[in-house]
C-alpha cells in the first residue's frame, strides 16, 4: 500500500465508477452520500462481502472479473426481492502486494457492472489488508411492486427456477483442475468459465415475478437445495421437487457426463448461480414466464409447494425421498459442507 495512498485511490473510483442518476445529489468523494428520496416505492438494503481465498483465487479470475462479480453478488439480492437497484457502497481491504493498476482493474470491473445495471457508486471505503483482497458491497435498491420475501409460499404454488443452475460449479470444477484433462470444446468451456466468472443478476426477472403475483422469492447463491430449504423453512410449508426437471445447459451436461459427475448435484450443491427461484400460483405462472421469455429469461416449473412440511424429491433414480442437505456454508464442519468453496 505504500506504492500510492488512499487520496489516489479515490480520483481512481471517481474517474472508473459512473455517477449518471438524477436521485444522487452528492456522490462519493465526500464523508456521506446524498440521495433524493422517491416517493411510491420501498427502499431495499442488502450487503454482500467477497473474501480472497474463500470465495474466490486470483489463479482463476483476474480481479476485473472480480470487481464485476462482486457487484453481481450484491446485486442479485435485490432482484430477488422484485427490486430496482439504484445505489452502491463498496469497501475495499487491498493487499500490501497490490499495485495501483490491480486496484485500477477492480475498480473497472466495478464499473463495468455498475453501467450494466444502472447503479450509481455513492461511496464506501478503502484500507489495508494483511491477507488478500476483500471486497464489500452494499446495494441500495428501490421496490415498486409487490416486496418479495422467502416466507410468501402457500400450498398449491408451483416452484419454478429462472436460467440454468450448475453452471459456475462446473466451471469451478473445471477452473480447480478436475476437468482440464477431459476434452471439451471451446464454446463448451467458455460457457462454464463465463457462468462461474461473470454471473448476472436477474433483476428483470424479479421484476416480473413480482409484478405477475409471485408469493416468494430467493436469489441462488448456496445451491438450490439451501435455498429451497430457506424458503420452506420461511413459510413453514414443504415442497416436492422433479430432479428432471431442474434446468441444467447442455454445455454443462455434457461436461458432466465426461467427467463422471452430476449436473443436478452442482445445481443442487454448488451455488454462484444468482439466479432466481420462486413460488408462485399456478394461475399466475403463464403470464409470469411470457414476461420472462420476452426479457430473455427461461422460467421452468421445478415442483410444488406441499401442505406437509417436509421437502421431499424424486431424485434422478426415480425414488420419491428427502431432499438432500447441502450447499454453501463457512461455518460448516470440514467435510460437512457440499458448497462451491474457493471460486
Amino acid at each position: 500500500m505504500a506504492k500510492f495512498r488512499e487520496s489516489d485511490l479515490i480520483r481512481q473510483w471517481q474517474t472508473r465508477v459512473p455517477i449518471p442518476r438524477p436521485d444522487t445529489v452528492v456522490g462519493i468523494g465526500d464523508d456521506a452520500a446524498v440521495l433524493e428520496p422517491q416517493s411510491g416505492g420501498r427502499l431495499l438494503v442488502s450487503t454482500d462481502m467477497m473474501v480472497e481465498n474463500v470465495h474466490f483465487s486470483l489463479g482463476w479470475m483476474t480481479i476485473r472479473e472480480v470487481g464485476f462479480k462482486a457487484v453481481s453478488a450484491a446485486v442479485s439480492d435485490i432482484a430477488a426481492m422484485g427490486g430496482e437497484p439504484r445505489h452502491i457502497l463498496a469497501s475495499v481491504g487491498i493487499p500490501a502486494s497490490a499495485r495501483l493498476e490491480d486496484a485500477n482493474a477492480l475498480y473497472d470491473g466495478i464499473g463495468e457492472a455498475c453501467r450494466l445495471y444502472g447503479l450509481d457508486m455513492v461511496g464506501g471505503d478503502t484500507v489495508a489488508s494483511p491477507a488478500g483482497w476483500v471486497i464489500d458491497m452494499v446495494v441500495l435498491g428501490l421496490a415498486t411492486n409487490q416486496v418479495l420475501t422467502r416466507g410468501g409460499g402457500r400450498p398449491g404454488d408451483v416452484v419454478a427456477v429462472t436460467g440454468y443452475l450448475g453452471g459456475a460449479a462446473a466451471g469451478l470444477d473445471w477452473l480447480r483442475g478436475g476437468g482440464q484433462a477431459v476434452v471439451t470444446t471451446p464454446d463448451e468451456r467458455w460457457v462454464l468459465l463465463d457462468m462461474h466468472r461473470r454471473p448476472l443478476a436477474q433483476v428483470e426477472a424479479g421484476r416480473i415475478l413480482a409484478q405477475s403475483g409471485a408469493t416468494a422469492c430467493d436469489d441462488v447463491t448456496d445451491g438450490l437445495a439451501a435455498e429451497l430449504r430457506a424458503l420452506c423453512q420461511a413459510s413453514g410449508y414443504g415442497c416436492f421437487i422433479e430432479s428432471q426437471r431442474i434446468p441444467t445447459h447442455p454445455a454443462v451436461r455434457n461436461y458432466a457426463l465426461r467427467r463422471g459427475k452430476s449436473p443436478v448435484d452442482w445445481a443442487l450443491f454448488g451455488g454462484d448461480d444468482y439466479q432466481l427461484v420462486c413460488c408462485i400460483p399456478p394461475t399466475r405462472f403463464a403470464a409470469a414466464q411470457a414476461g420472462c421469455m420476452a426479457a430473455g429469461v427461461m422460467l421452468t416449473v421445478i415442483g410444488r409447494v406441499t401442505e406437509d412440511p417436509a421437502l421431499l424429491w424424486r431424485s434422478p433414480s426415480g425414488v420419491v425421498e428427502e431432499l438432500p442437505e447441502g450447499g454453501f456454508d463457512h461455518f460448516a464442519e470440514e467435510g460437512e459442507e457440499h458448497g462451491h468453496g474457493v471460486g
